[in-house]
């Protein structure tokens, strides 16, 4: 994109701490009257807020969605709660199927509810009258999010292994278990006779205690499925945000406008790189106190500081990486993000600070904070003018037609 011709239209965000603060507070009484039956209400009301005051390019932003749909996601949700609640009463065996049944149902619905969510979230989404919409591919839905989570769930599950090695073990026919029984029962006989000499003896604590647990068998050689699974899992976490954020992008339009995705997969693995850096430094120091090589002190003072700093590192580096390389209408419209670390390390610290000495009082400050910090360093460039753009998305629309399906218009409350 050339320089000489590029216009540039910031965001502005017009909200203030007080007026949300009144916001929240009324939504949390009428939340506590209707036993949280108003919650969708409320929801609806803070992103009113936040939409309203946001603007580009003398236009602000409308948040549209109906409260009464909502609410059905929250029923639903609930209803799912409370049947996670009940199969904690059935038998371990009936459970473990019923649990094991939930997963399944997860693996094979969560890559759905995505799409629903974001679908439902763009709809009601909308710049200068024109929406912002999310298309439906459900394929694309199950590439992206099936691996990751059968592989994150598989290495969860895994971890049970050792602690049900018996069965693990008859099953492969292994005997280990009985050789360690065997020897448990052998020290057993060594010390039957214990407590009958020690009642002859003139020492008081030579006894022998037979009220003793047995030791569970666990094989320890069982917990490596799970660690290398994990180790997989997060050695592919950088390609699996890679391949998530791209497919948000890819599917999200404003009107008729497509937008596309120009970051590539080694940007994640630098930001993940470095942050893996950061945390085998703190292992580092609480190595050193292992090894009593380096003071308690410094390493909780660093594990302290570590959280803040990666926090700011990851938001602030994340979202320069999504909205800074997405761009819509055939590239003649370029998002910049350019969030300082510095500035989000101490936006975001401060923040924590003081939302927790004031008991979260202070969340709604905070909150109006985080929102003018990244919409501060946030803009448009285009080389056309916005308004010519937005006439023309208004005949697409009228002459494509949107995508509409109301029957599956929910804001799923997982």
């Amino acid at each position: 994109m050339d320089d000489n011709t590029t216009k540039t239209e910031h965001f502005k965000f017009s909200g203030s701490a007080g007026e949300f603060f009144g916001i929240r507070f009324v939504n949390g009484l009428l939340n506590m009257i209707t036993l949280g039956i108003y919650s969708p209400w409320a929801k609806v009301r803070e992103l009113q807020y936040l939409y309203g005051n946001t603007e580009l390019a003398g236009g602000d932003f409308q948040f549209t969605a109906d409260p009464k749909r909502m609410l059905v996601s929250r029923l639903i949700a609930i209803a799912l709660f409370l049947t996670f609640l009940f199969v904690e009463n059935f038998q371990s065996t009936e459970a473990f199927i019923a649990y094991a049944v939930m997963i399944i149902a997860f693996l094979l619905f969560s890559p759905i509810v995505t799409v629903f969510v974001m679908s439902f979230r763009l709809r009601h989404s909308r710049w200068r009258g024109i929406h912002f919409r999310f298309h439906n591919d459900f394929k694309g839905a199950y590439r992206v999010y099936l691996a990751p989570m059968s592989l994150l769930i598989l290495s969860l599950v895994s971890l049970a292994l050792p602690f049900n090695s018996e069965a693990v073990e008859d099953t492969l026919g292994i005997t280990a278990h009985e050789r360690f029984y065997e020897e448990q029962k052998q020290q057993q006989e060594l010390h039957s006779e214990a407590p009958l000499s020690a009642a002859n003896s003139d020492d008081p604590f030579d006894t022998y205690d037979d009220s003793a647990e047995e030791p569970t068998y666990i094989n320890p050689h069982l917990f490596w499925p799970s660690g290398v699974l994990l180790l997989i899992f997060l050695a592919l976490i950088p390609y699996f945000d890679f391949i998530n954020m791209r497919f948000l992008v890819r599917n999200t339009h404003f009107g008729a406008a497509a937008c596309r995705y120009r970051a590539d997969l080694l940007e994640f693995y630098k930001i993940y790189g470095l942050l893996l850096a950061g945390l085998a430094l703190v292992a580092l120091l609480w190595t050193g106190v292992a090894l009593s090589y380096t003071s308690y002190g410094l390493a909780v003072m660093g594990s302290i500081l570590f959280w803040p700093f990666a926090s700011a590192f990851m938001n602030s580096k994340r979202y320069n990486l999504v909205f800074g390389r997405t761009t819509f209408k055939n590239d003649e419209f370029y998002l910049r993000a350019n969030v300082p670390f510095w500035k989000a390390f101490f936006v975001l610290s401060t923040n924590t600070v003081c939302v927790i000495l004031s008991f979260g009082m202070l969340k709604a400050w905070a909150d109006i904070r985080t929102v003018r910090l990244i919409l501060g360093h946030t803009a448009v460039e285009t080389e056309q003018s916005l308004d010519d753009f937005v006439a023309g998305q208004q005949q697409e629309l009228s002459a494509i037609g949107e995508e509409i399906a109301d029957v599956f218009d929910l804001d799923v409350a997982f």
